[in-house]
């Protein structure tokens, strides 16, 4: 709008009426730019999604740091609760913004359905799964599940993801495991279980998880690139639970 109210000035200048109109013109831009620049900076979509604009740089920082650092006040009414555990979690990483939408969601459920958020959470305490993931075309959340093992004790699983645009590039991910006593009220960090995914995944590129809304299996996707194709190709694997932790066994796609 702005060039054709140059081209009117130019073709008549000094017509008075031209003039005129360019100027109401030139108002009608500005007017239509200070609408565009308010509603940006007020729309709650925009300002979550630029608020987790470094989130794979975080995912990376966390995926570096949780198997050094025991988690603790677990225990609510129900000591088996995959809302408590999520929320310690998510509450100690807050810098992810999924986590910290995890934490405003159980803090106050109905208060958090009143607001637009580009986050949604599940919930599905019965299953033992909860997840958090942005309305987006990309992955960016965090899942959260337990089993309860032979000797009393949960194991506890985080997936987080921040995903991006396009075929040919690869999320920043982070996958946690942690022991949890209910006697000790702690849970404690339990590496040696993101070795058996690191252990297949180091003959591939990248790889991601899927942990069980239903079922107490984990489906790994192991991907290499395709060059000619300019895509991840997957892999698909089944950590199949024994009581205790897993044992990978190679699967078809349409077994999982």
């Amino acid at each position: 709008m702005a060039l054709a109210a140059f081209l009117v000035v130019l073709v008549a200048c000094g017509d008075k009426q031209a003039n005129q109109q360019s100027a109401i013109a030139g108002e009608k831009t500005e007017a239509n730019a200070t609408d565009t620049a308010t509603n940006s900076e007020t729309d709650p979509l925009d300002a979550e999604y630029a608020e987790g604009a470094n989130d794979g740089e975080v995912v990376l920082d966390i995926a570096s740091k949780w198997d050094s650092k025991p988690l603790k006040n677990i225990v609510t009414e129900d000591i088996f609760d995959v809302e408590r555990f999520a929320y310690v979690f998510a509450d100690e990483y807050s810098d992810f913004k999924p986590n910290k939408v995890i934490c405003e969601y159980l803090d106050s459920p109905e208060e958090f359905k009143k607001k637009e958020s580009l986050f949604g959470v599940r919930s599905l305490k019965k299953n033992g799964y909860l997840e958090c993931s942005a309305q987006t075309e990309v992955s960016w959340g965090t899942t959260c599940c337990y089993w309860k093992r032979k000797n009393g004790h949960a194991l506890v699983a985080f997936w987080l993801e921040r995903g991006h645009e396009g075929e040919d590039e690869l999320s920043e991910t982070a996958l946690a495991f942690y022991d949890f006593n209910p006697e000790t009220d702690t849970m404690t960090p339990e590496p040696a279980l993101c070795k058996i995914v690191e252990d297949i995944a180091r003959n591939y590129d990248a790889y991601l998880i899927k942990l069980p809304e239903e079922g107490k299996d984990i489906n790994l996707y192991c991907l290499t690139y395709n060059k000619a194709k300019e895509y991840y190709e997957s892999t698909p694997y089944l950590l199949r639970w024994n009581g205790n932790d897993f044992k990978a066994e190679k699967v078809k796609e349409e077994d999982i």
